[in-house]
Order: C-alpha cells, then sequence, then structure tokens
C-alpha cells in the first residue's frame, strides 16, 4: 500500500518561491527583438530609421550611395552581365506586350516625337538624311 503525504503549507511555499526564482533565471527567448513584433511595428521602426537616415544624407547624400553601388555592381558584372541582364529585361518585356503592344508603343513614341519637333523639324531631318547620303 503506498501512502501519500501532504505537504505543509510552509513546503508549498518553498516550493512556489524555488519555482518563481527559476523562472526569472531562465533567459526570455520570444519576448524580444524584431521576431517578436508584429510585422506592422516593425514596418513602423524601419520607417522611422529610413526617415532619420534620409535627413542625414539629404538628396545628395542618396545620389552618391547609389553611383557607389551602381560602380561595386558593375565591377561584379562586367559588360558581358550587363548585356545578359538587358537582354533577359527585354525578353521579359516582349512577353508582356507582344507584336501589337510593341506597335503601339511605337505609335506613342513617333506621336511624341512628332509633338517634339513638329513638320518643320521632320523637314530639317529630312534635308540633314539626304545631305549625309550625298557625300
Amino acid at each position: 500500500m503506498v501512502t501519500i503525504r501532504k505537504k505543509s503549507v510552509a513546503q508549498r511555499k518553498v516550493i512556489i518561491r524555488k519555482d518563481i526564482n527559476s523562472l526569472e533565471k531562465r533567459p526570455r527567448v520570444n519576448s524580444r527583438g524584431f521576431a517578436s513584433m508584429s510585422r506592422d511595428k516593425v514596418v513602423a521602426i524601419a520607417r522611422k530609421g529610413g526617415l532619420a537616415r534620409a535627413e542625414q544624407l539629404g538628396h545628395g547624400g542618396y545620389v552618391e550611395l547609389g553611383h557607389k553601388g551602381g560602380e561595386a555592381r558593375a565591377g561584379q558584372l562586367g559588360h558581358d552581365g550587363y548585356v545578359a541582364m538587358g537582354r533577359k529585361g527585354g525578353m521579359a518585356r516582349a512577353e508582356q506586350l507582344g507584336h501589337d503592344g510593341y506597335v503601339e508603343l511605337g505609335h506613342k513614341g513617333g506621336e511624341a516625337r512628332s509633338g517634339q519637333l513638329g513638320h518643320h523639324g521632320y523637314v530639317e531631318m529630312g534635308r540633314k538624311s539626304r545631305k549625309s547620303s550625298v557625300t
């Protein structure tokens, strides 16, 4: 036969204090850092940091950062890398637009250029091209 002893109130208080002390010593894993925050809170903090950085740098600072990044990327890719990237972008755009899309794009470009040059501008362009083809 098994006998069960009840613990006294004093013994129970000691056990509870030990449990509380052991909880306080444990590191809090899930209650700190960006991982425990909601996405909205992280975005708000990032926005504040971005605005502070923008005040420090200003437009010229961002232009300079962009140039440095572009130079670094150009060093990584080289000419052939840029050629491949441009070809890939062109193929993706062609897939989006299709033949009719390119036709429409050409018409819009022609209308814009016509608005810039006008009739006399086109006449002058024609004269220049005839002179260069004759010589």
